[in-house]
């Protein structure tokens, strides 16, 4: 009789040790995933050759680790500044667009005939 007890016992305690270690692994992932943010950002519906002009449906999107991108990333709410705009790379099916893949400055950027003002006059004497 007391054989039976203590496989009981080992059973119940084997039992305990399964859905705690399963509790605890829960725990630690809902931490990790908490810790981790995903962002929206736009991202390319099928494969796309360079100097291709974008429409919104050769464009989707996508969620990636906000830790994952840069800033040159566009995000999903900026998709419609690009609508219409041409590409400068190739870009394959899925993948995250970027300013530099498209034909406009990088936000904040300027290029230079922005910068001269259109009644300045730069005269160049040796």
């Amino acid at each position: 009789m007391k054989q039976k007890w203590v496989l009981i016992v080992a059973i119940l305690v084997g039992i305990a040790a399964f859905w705690l270690t399963g509790y605890y692994l829960k725990l630690e992932k809902a931490k990790i995933l908490g810790e981790a943010r995903q962002i929206g950002v736009v991202v390319a519906a099928s494969d796309l050759p360079m100097g291709s002009v974008l429409k919104k449906n050769d464009l989707a999107e996508g969620y990636v680790f906000r830790k994952d991108v840069s800033d040159r990333v566009i995000l999903s709410e900026s998709f419609r500044e690009i609508i219409g705009k041409k590409l400068s790379f190739n870009i394959s099916r899925g993948t995250p667009l970027q300013w530099t893949d498209i034909d406009v400055p990088f936000r904040g950027e300027v290029g230079l005939a922005e910068t001269i003002n259109s009644g300045s006059v730069i005269s160049c004497s040796s």
